[in-house]
């Protein structure tokens, strides 16, 4: 019926109404478009002829002002970087300079002064960029000595270590002391600025090589160390002189290229202050028309703001409050409330209330398949995220011993590993064997053999740091520890702790001289070099182990990786 009605009287059409009333609102908008755009086009005219006579060339005298600065600051900041690159200084200082060159293109000279101005600018560059490129000559010289200065640095560190992680203290303490010596010498050697100190300096450590040489060297090691520090020392103290001159010089070519920077900006910031005065008497007269265009602006948003107020008014009590009713009234239902639906009047918004009461029902069944549906979903995702953590739990742990499997514990070491290469940081690993298990499974049994692997296990588990190591079963009666972050010192010290816990467990094994269960540990840890993998380690670890059962088993073997620190 309602429909009928609407087909037959177009002026009771929401949208009839809508229109007219939007056609008179935009009508206005155009005309008041209208002249507004011409004030704004007058406005335009005004601020072109201000920003392309005036303020553009102010922008541009400033903008060279700031170049001028920036260069000299970077100038600095490559004097006093301590990580700075000889290809990256070069390519910074050119692209400033083309910035700083570029922008002076722009400036143009309107007037007789502007041109003495500019001349004036353009003879102070010329004695700046070449300070500059005194500077970065400078800058380059320094460089090449300070990174030889590093390498000598880098060499006597492995040096320093070498020598601390050696018996000679012990087995040689004087070799120890005039090695230590000698090392010491050249370590401040490098630091000496005063010429009469390191002469002094060069004497000393001279003697103390001497008094190396004097001991009668025959050992390899020993003997390789002093072919290494000789030359070490000489090139050491060689190169402390002509660094120091280094250094000075580029100071000197730095304080030069900052004097000639401030000349420069003072200049271009005076020319600046210039073109900023003019800019500001005709931005004043730009002032007075776009206060006239604002009156206008004001005066006509006025007027529409007035009418959009009234259009608001209409549709918000004609229209959008019926609709607002409405949609409380769905809302209503779709909670589940049984409420009345408006049907009174004779537009599209009674038509859509009929329309709704023919579909309340039916949105009622298929909301209710609609939870069942959910229900059975939210079951079946349950299942299969239970079915899915067993699997990834079956897949990366042993099934006797319930810590890590083989696989997992790769995956973990081969990440590690990684990890330690990228940070320096060292990582260990200790293989662990049961002494006589063959023995025991025969007098005890396979199903007894099984719980006392289950038990060491526990065991061992609860004694590691459960957030960083990890232990696996490596096969048979064989565990594997990964313990990153840890040196040799704090790896043997995990084992024999480990060594000792099982011990007093006292788990009965009658075979065994102990009369209990004990094990044999080989331990490995080193600095992880890059392109290498875990396999080296878990074999000098390996090969420690069965040192270990050779030795009289229930004990802990230490890798020996002397060389291996050396050459790192």
């Amino acid at each position: 019926m309602i429909n009928q009605t609407l087909k037959s009287n177009k002026f009771k059409h929401i949208s009839f109404r809508l229109n007219m009333v939007l056609i008179f609102v935009l009508s206005f908008f155009l005309i008041a478009s209208y002249l507004s755009i011409q004030t704004l086009t007058e406005q335009a005219d005004e601020f072109k002829a201000l920003s392309g006579n005036h303020f553009e060339s102010a922008m541009n005298a400033a903008e060279l002002t700031r170049d001028a600065e920036v260069i000299a600051a970077q100038a600095i900041e490559q004097l006093i970087s301590s990580d700075r690159s000889i290809s990256n200084e070069e390519v910074l200082s050119q692209n400033l300079v083309a910035i700083y060159q570029n922008v002076r293109q722009k400036l143009n000279s309107n007037a007789e002064m502007d041109a003495a101005q500019l001349d004036k600018i353009d003879k102070l560059q010329v004695p700046f960029f070449k300070s500059l490129k005194h500077l970065e000559l400078s800058l380059l010289q320094e460089q090449k000595l300070t990174f030889e200065k590093q390498k000598n640095t880098q060499q006597l560190t492995r040096l320093f270590q070498w020598l601390i992680n050696t018996d000679f203290k012990n087995t040689q303490p004087q070799f120890y002391l005039n090695a230590l010596e000698v090392l010491n010498y050249t370590s401040l050697a490098q630091n000496i600025e005063s010429l009469g100190q390191l002469n002094k300096l060069s004497r000393l450590s001279q003697i103390s090589v001497n008094a190396l040489k004097d001991l009668n060297l025959s050992q390899g090691k020993e003997l390789a160390f002093l072919e290494k520090i000789e030359p070490l020392l000489t090139a050491t103290i060689a190169l402390q002189a002509p660094l120091q001159k280094s250094h000075r010089a580029t100071l000197a070519a730095a304080r030069e290229a900052r004097l000639h920077a401030q000349r420069l900006s003072g200049s271009s910031y005076n020319y600046f202050l210039s073109l900023k005065e003019t800019a500001q008497t005709a931005s004043e007269k730009h002032l007075i028309v776009v206060n006239q265009a604002i009156t206008r602006l004001i005066i006509f948003s006025s007027i529409f703001l007035l009418l959009t107020v009234i259009t608001y008014v209409f549709i918000r009590f004609y229209i959008v409050r019926r609709l607002n009713n409405l949609s409380d009234t769905m809302q209503s239902h779709v909670k589940g409330q049984e409420v009345n639906i408006p049907l009174r009047g004779d537009d599209e918004i009674a038509l859509i209330a009929q329309a709704f009461s023919v579909f309340v029902k039916a949105r009622s069944d298929a909301e209710d398949q609609l939870k069942k549906a959910h229900s059975a979903t939210e079951l079946a995702n349950e299942k299969l995220t239970q079915i899915n953590g067993k699997l990834q739990t079956l897949s990366e742990t042993d099934e006797l011993t319930q810590v890590a499997n083989r696989r997992r514990f790769f995956f973990e070491a081969n990440n590690k590993w990684q990890n330690a290469i990228h940070s320096n940081n060292w990582i260990g690993v200790i293989m662990i064997d049961v002494d006589l298990f063959k023995s025991y499974n025969d007098f005890y049994g396979h199903l007894a053999g099984d719980q006392c692997l289950l038990n060491i296990a526990k065991l061992l588990e609860q004694n590691l740091d459960h957030n960083i190591d990890l232990i696996a079963r490596y096969g048979g009666e064989e565990f594997i520890i990964l313990l990153p972050m840890k040196d040799q010192a704090s790896c043997l010290a995990t084992a024999n702790d480990l060594l000792q816990q099982v011990s007093e467990a006292h788990f009965p094994h009658t075979q065994n001289p102990q009369q209990h269960v004990t094990l044999s540990m080989g331990v490995a840890a080193c600095l992880p070099a890059p392109d290498t993998d875990i396999q080296h380690l878990i074999k000098e670890a390996d090969n420690a182990l069965y040192q270990a059962k050779n030795n009289g088993r229930c004990q802990v073997v230490m890798a020996q990786q002397e060389s291996f620190t050396l050459n790192n």
